[in-house]
């Protein structure tokens, strides 16, 4: 796992590079940078050549369930994590699947959950919520006010998620996403909730970085000054910039590369 400090156009920021833990766990935390804006839906697939290690795996079957620990979030924060959910299921919708790939409510009620975080338990690829082609658990979103010493403290946010190989992209069974309260959000960093969300539902449903500084195989060079625009924009860029008052970057809207990779998927 390496930090790295660095600037932008006036903005400060902390990247932590994507690690993993073992082969079937990945922890993605981020901080992001660029903007983005509303533009045309992109409806096929397409994984460029030098992005062919930026698909983590998918989930075979859909919509993907996700839930609030309980107690952990005030309706402010649980409006700006659902809108971060339907600018996904709006893209879906647009797309030609037209389908929701992510729900995180039941009948109208939002999703909670009491189930004890199994990170700190050690346990989280031990469990798996699916049992065959259906789910019988949620992806749990946690508010952590106190970060654990063992991730990365410049880290907003940390999905973490288990796999089985699979002969195209490997099967995801089990994950959980983890939002930093300890080091941001209280003090004098305050991250854009929905911005932050939207790049960690895209590690949810299987996109990893759209590129990496560490020199990982099969991912562009996020020093490359001639790196592809479009992979600066997106969602799922690995930094996020703050300005001078502490405030985070918004970018609240799906690039074309989130897009297009995600087709290939769902």
């Amino acid at each position: 796992m390496i930090l790295i400090k660095t600037s932008m156009k006036g903005y400060s920021a902390l990247q932590y590079l994507l690690g993993l833990v073992f082969f079937v766990t990945h922890l993605s935390s981020c901080m992001i940078g660029g903007s983005n804006t509303a533009k045309k839906v992109i409806s096929t697939c397409n994984v460029p050549s030098d992005q062919s290690g930026t698909i983590s795996g998918h989930w075979l079957t859909t919509p993907i369930p996700l839930a609030f620990h309980e107690g952990d979030f005030n309706s402010s924060e649980i409006n700006a994590i659902v809108a971060a959910v339907n600018t996904w299921n709006t893209f879906f919708q647009d797309s030609k699947q037209k389908t929701q790939e992510l729900s995180v409510t039941t009948n109208g009620n939002i999703n909670m959950s009491t189930q004890s975080n199994p990170n700190t338990q050690g346990s989280l690829c031990s469990q798996s919520i699916l049992t065959g082609n259906t789910f019988t658990g949620s992806v749990v979103i946690y508010k952590l006010t106190s970060w654990p010493s063992s991730y990365p403290g410049a880290a907003i946010a940390l999905t973490s998620f288990c796999t089985t190989k699979q002969s195209n992209y490997p099967s995801m069974y089990m994950a959980i996403m983890e939002i930093n309260y300890q080091n941001f959000f209280t003090r004098n960093q305050f991250p854009d909730l929905q911005s932050i969300t939207l790049h960690e539902l895209g590690h949810v449903l299987g996109l990893d970085h759209t590129c990496s500084s560490s020199g990982a195989a099969g991912f562009p060079n996020c020093r490359d000054p001639n790196l592809n625009p479009s992979y600066t924009a997106a969602s799922m860029y690995p930094t996020f910039y703050f300005s001078a008052d502490g405030s985070g970057q918004v970018k609240q809207a799906l690039g074309t590369n989130d897009e297009s990779r995600v087709n290939c998927l769902y």
